[in-house]
């Protein structure tokens, strides 16, 4: 691995320079997912972006939520080392202005037929969650990663077919993570939820195994005593008849002070993300310079958009409300296995499977 202009700064963690990471894996990746979505709930977008340092790979999905359509961008190219860091690919830009705070995310004229140029600030410091470790030590399904989630606000115009749809302040989620992801967790529930609401944020990232048991619960409760961890979950989700697609439902958490939260949820957008990115794609080799579009009709029969997802994960854009308070919009990120091992049930808060 050779020398770049990386290992000028005074940024190393090992012998190596920079760009060997810690794993030869061809899995390692490195990767942030944004969500943003209009206040009223006329419009969201959804992005993940990915670059992988072993195999000299970058890679991004995007998509925008309509009432009855859901539009998808995939985009992918090789890396060099020297810009191993910086994420463009095509059309798509994004831009750290100052960690942590301030970032931009372009996208130029593309396949799918929207333009935009979103600034984004985060006055809320990040959100660590406890590392993914699964799969065995020495095996070959192990993953290892860590995630950090930060609350901020997206301003700008989106432009489509010449008229433009103007955000202000439209509440942003930005999602980073990084290590070995490749274990086949088989989950049989997944709870990713991110949310600010006038007396709090809440975080949140719960999974089930199919057995019902708990294989993965962490999170946090900020609001302005300070930071509580979640120490447990309980959740009642309410599907449209026949199928395992989340409408609504409730959450919720208690903290490490013993205190009980509730989130309620009432289905504004759908968003179908598990044919996305995910299941393989991202990460895949798929040549230089690739770009595809495809539009979802979410018109049709729901159960025919589900039998077209090789996984069922959701991002549904909802109302939500934080126990009595003030309602607000937020994204309900939901992944359910199709395994007839695992059965949907209520999890009662502090119940032990």
């Amino acid at each position: 691995m050779r020398i770049t202009g990386w290992d000028d700064y005074l940024i190393h963690q090992t012998a190596d320079p920079v760009l060997r990471p810690a794993w030869p894996d061809d899995n390692w990746m490195d990767r942030f997912y944004w969500n943003v979505h209009d206040p009223d709930g006329r419009i969201a977008i959804g992005a993940g972006f990915g670059q992988y340092r072993n195999t000299g790979r970058m890679d991004a999905v995007l998509y925008v939520l309509f009432p009855a359509q859901q539009r998808i961008l995939r985009l992918a190219r090789r890396t060099t080392p020297d810009d191993f860091a910086d994420p463009v690919i095509g059309p798509l830009r994004f831009t750290v202005e100052e960690p942590l705070r301030r970032w931009r995310w372009q996208l130029g004229p593309s396949a799918l037929g929207l333009e935009w140029d979103l600034h984004f600030t985060a006055p809320r410091e990040p959100v660590e969650f406890a590392p993914f470790v699964f799969g065995e030590v020495d095996g070959s399904d192990r993953s290892s990663f860590r995630h950090f989630v930060q609350l901020g606000a997206c301003t700008g115009d989106v432009v489509s077919a010449g008229a433009a749809i103007e955000l202000r302040d439209a509440p942003t989620i930005r999602d980073r993570s990084w290590g070995l992801r490749r274990a086949r967790e088989r989950q049989g529930l997944h709870l990713w939820l991110q949310h600010h609401f006038e007396a709090a944020d809440v975080h949140l990232i719960f999974n089930e195994a199919r057995n019902g048991s708990v294989a993965y619960c962490d999170g946090a409760v900020v609001d302005a005593s300070g930071s509580r961890r979640v120490t447990a979950v309980g959740h009642e989700l309410r599907m449209t008849p026949g199928t395992r697609d989340v409408e609504g439902g409730t959450v919720t958490i208690e903290d490490e002070l013993g205190r009980r939260h509730t989130v309620t949820y009432e289905r504004i957008l759908r968003g179908y993300v598990g044919g996305v990115g995910y299941g393989g794609w991202a990460g895949a080799d798929h040549g230089d310079r690739l770009e595809t579009v495809e539009t979802l009709d979410l018109s049709v029969p729901v159960q025919e958009t589900l039998a077209a997802q090789p996984l069922l994960l959701f991002d549904h854009i909802c109302a939500i409300q934080l126990d009595a308070g003030p309602a607000a919009v937020g994204s309900l990120q939901i992944g359910i296995s199709r395994s007839s091992q695992y059965e949907y049930r209520p999890r009662v808060l502090g119940s032990r499977p």
